[in-house]
């Protein structure tokens, strides 16, 4: 997408900033900044956390960045029209790389939840019970609030353990990426 015939690089002036917000491998994006550099294109790794949700119930994104603090500088005003909490982490793939360990984070917080439901539904407790009474009690947390947990409700009644093994694929391809294996 970025090179290559049609790449966004061939219409993209010397000078000019690319900032790339997907979950994407540091390697990778190390090489991207590398041959973007060759032609003077500066560029920012800028991945968001936080759910698209979040920002459509209109509280804010978090973006982690990285690249040159210059460059985050001259695209502030651009990544504040979506977040107020710009973190910056240094050198290009440090942003994705941070990306990365947060979701690795993510991932073990929703496989906890999906393994306690389990426990408790199997052991005779109401999804909805659970769900209400450790939201607010002292098992809540950021994923088991936002991440929607009525939505595993569904899913766990209908197989206790798919959500499981489903999370663990997904947290176990982010952490390849982390270490630049495909």
């Amino acid at each position: 997408m970025i090179f290559g015939e049609n790449g966004v690089i061939e219409g993209l002036k010397s000078d000019s900033i690319l900032i790339d917000m997907s979950t994407s491998s540091p390697v990778l994006t190390k090489e991207i900044a590398k041959r973007l550099s060759q032609k003077g294109i500066k560029m920012l790794d800028a991945p968001v956390s936080r759910t698209i949700g979040g920002a459509e119930e209109k509280w804010t994104l978090s973006i982690m960045v990285g690249g040159d603090a210059q460059v985050l500088d001259e695209c502030r005003d651009i990544l504040e029209t979506m977040a107020t909490e710009i973190m910056h982490v240094r050198t290009n793939d440090m942003g994705h790389t941070m990306k990365l360990v947060n979701q690795m984070i993510v991932h073990t917080g929703l496989v906890s939840i999906c393994e306690a439901f389990a426990v408790g539904t199997q052991a005779g407790l109401d999804p909805r019970i659970i769900f209400d009474i450790v939201s607010r009690a002292s098992g809540n947390s950021f994923i088991f609030k936002y991440r929607r947990p009525g939505s595993l409700i569904v899913i766990l009644s209908l197989a206790q353990r798919w959500i499981f093994f489903t999370r663990i694929s997904k947290w176990q391809r982010n952490s390849q990426r982390i270490w630049g294996c495909h």
